[in-house]
């Protein structure tokens, strides 16, 4: 089972590298020199992004969990206003939510990340709660050594009946495949969990679902309710691509490895791909969708996400 997985996604990538490059077109295709593509929400470093080749332009704007070593440049905003959609694979738990993200170039290669996600319906604990960001630029790619940065993430209990800090740790590797049109993304991850949020609403999750036959979340640690706890040290990694089509569209898609925000079940696998398509120089819209590999009842089977950018 897991060599099956493991040529799914090896092939997915396979896919994104096998794209057609915008520079192979030939003049009567209409598409546009790399060296006159300008891809972004706003601009990125005068360097030409996490590549460093000074052709590159394009960042990792859309819903996507794969981030790449690109920062906001100083004293530009990034207002993000996401829906997102998730079901189980029976359709007995739908959720849906919003989020407010806000990226703040606060300083030369340091980005400053606002989040509040609010789901609708479920009461979860939790909901509601602001993370905070910051990415730091250590360097651009140099040969084969590549754009590097590092990722912290907070989460602090300002929701419903929240409690406790969540930490985490990224790093984030950028590399250029194809200058200006394809990138390889790696995004290692440590993730150190002191609430226990997640546990409570999965109890909660189990006791709604309690008795439907139909339902693989009412059959949730069987009947075990009290065995149900959050694992409070987790770690994984993500690993993608994105891909100039055109000169306002981007392609991307990722899989992620996790073991997972509770304990008892074994790692998490699941995919990731979306599309950012640039509208007017300061306004993108973007989309995700992201699936399980592992068909267990842990998280969404199936999620959609669409994302709206505007810059300032």
């Amino acid at each position: 089972m897991n060599q099956i997985k493991l040529s799914l996604c090896l092939g997915a990538l396979a896919m994104m590298l096998a794209l057609p490059s915008v520079s192979d077109a030939d003049d009567s295709g209409g598409l546009s020199e790399v060296s006159n593509f300008s891809l972004q929400a706003t601009p990125q470093d005068d360097d030409g992004g996490a590549g460093g080749g000074g052709d590159g332009g394009f960042d990792v704007e859309g819903p996507v969990s794969m981030r790449s070593a690109d920062v906001q440049e100083q004293g530009t905003f990034d207002l993000k206003i996401v829906f997102d959609y998730g079901t189980s694979s029976d359709g007995s738990d739908d959720d849906y939510g919003n989020r407010v993200e806000v990226q703040w170039g606060v300083c030369p290669d340091n980005e400053i990340v606002f989040k509040l996600p609010i789901n609708y319906g479920d009461g979860e604990e939790g909901n509601a709660d602001v993370s905070i960001g910051w990415q730091w630029k250590l360097h651009d790619q140099q040969d084969w050594i590549p754009a590097t940065a590092i990722y912290n993430e907070l989460r602090l209990p300002t929701g419903n009946g929240s409690e406790g800090v969540d930490w985490e740790i990224r790093g984030v590797f950028t590399w250029d495949v194809n200058p200006g049109t394809c990138r390889l993304h790696v995004n290692p991850f440590i993730r150190v969990m002191d609430g226990d949020n997640v546990a409570t609403n999965a109890r909660h999750d189990l006791d709604r679902n309690r008795g439907n036959s139909s339902s693989n979340r009412g059959n949730f640690f069987g009947n075990r309710r009290n065995d149900v706890s959050a694992r409070h040290f987790a770690a994984g990694g993500i690993i993608g691509f994105d891909h100039r089509l055109t000169d306002s569209t981007v392609v991307n898609i990722d899989y992620i490895l996790d073991s997972g925000r509770l304990d008892g079940y074994s790692m998490q696998h699941s995919m990731e791909a979306g599309m950012d398509y640039q509208l007017t120089d300061n306004q993108m819209l973007a989309w995700a969708t992201r699936w399980t590999l592992d068909g267990d009842d842990q998280g969404d089977n199936w999620g959609l996400s669409l994302s709206y950018i505007f810059s300032f």
